[in-house]
């Protein structure tokens, strides 16, 4: 990590992400509103002309605004002085691209500030469907200002658990909801109680998971890799072993299913 400096005030970080982002959902609505020209890149999933727009627009204004502070996204191609910076922005400029370019609702804007490697505040904003959800460390998660709360209380059996059928096969569930949101909002709807948990076993990039970990934390919830382990995010490997999300107890049930299959 870099030498002692002077840390700016995470409020008034905050105030610059929010502002950034709105900036950046106002463009985003505009290339979704027109249907935007679309790609596959090299590893074949999609792009799109909105998700280079929305990028460009976010590390030009953080980076003018924080230029002390380091950068990691979808979008960018990665900079290992990164790995240098003691707090660093991570971006999804579009998390549900394919969603995006069909002209669906379920697309969003995913920004966090890590501190030495874990999630100081998130920004998650769905502009198609006028949500912004906001967390800050130790301050709670929101939605539109309201306060957000994990839905406590269920256990495995009756849990309305997100993900594949085969990993929902190893945890004794028949069905159970797919995973078709963008992984920020699948995040975001178990920190506001509309779904238990999320479950991945497949590798996940920190730009997928940073903003939707703080977010569900600080709604009262508990997330981890597949094996049970914390996120550290901006090491020289972006991506993490998997994913739980859900409030605690639920939690450890599904963290101990998985170690016992």
């Amino acid at each position: 990590m870099q030498a002692p400096e002077v840390i700016a005030d995470i409020a008034d970080d905050l105030e610059i992400a929010c502002r950034a982002v709105a900036q950046a959902g106002t463009l985003a609505l505009e290339h979704w509103q027109r249907g935007p020209l679309s790609w596959d890149k090299s590893d074949g999933s999609p792009v799109s002309e909105g998700d280079i727009a929305v990028n460009q627009l976010l590390h030009d204004t953080l980076g003018r605004e924080r230029p002390d502070y380091g950068w990691l996204s979808e979008e960018t191609p990665d900079d290992p002085a990164r790995l240098a910076r003691r707090r660093v922005w991570i971006a999804d400029p579009i998390d549900g691209t394919r969603d995006f370019i069909a002209g669906g609702k379920d697309w969003c804007i995913a920004l966090a500030l890590l501190e030495d490697g874990r999630p100081i505040l998130a920004i998650v904003s769905c502009p198609a469907r006028d949500e912004v959800f906001i967390a800050r460390h130790g301050e709670g998660a929101y939605r539109n200002r309201q306060r957000l709360t994990v839905r406590d209380g269920r256990r495995l059996a009756e849990a309305n658990i997100v993900a594949t059928r085969s990993v929902l096969a190893r945890l004794g569930k028949a069905g159970g909801t797919g995973p078709r949101l963008a992984l920020s909002l699948r995040l975001c709807r178990i920190a506001e109680g509309q779904s238990d948990a999320a479950v991945a076993t497949t590798p996940k990039h920190d730009w997928d998971l940073a903003p939707g970990d703080l977010m569900v934390r600080e709604a009262g919830g508990r997330v981890s890799t597949a094996d049970g382990a914390p996120f550290l995010f901006n090491r020289r490997e972006t991506r993490q072993a998997g994913l739980i999300a859900a409030p605690p107890r639920l939690h450890q049930d599904i963290v101990d299913r998985l170690r016992a299959t």
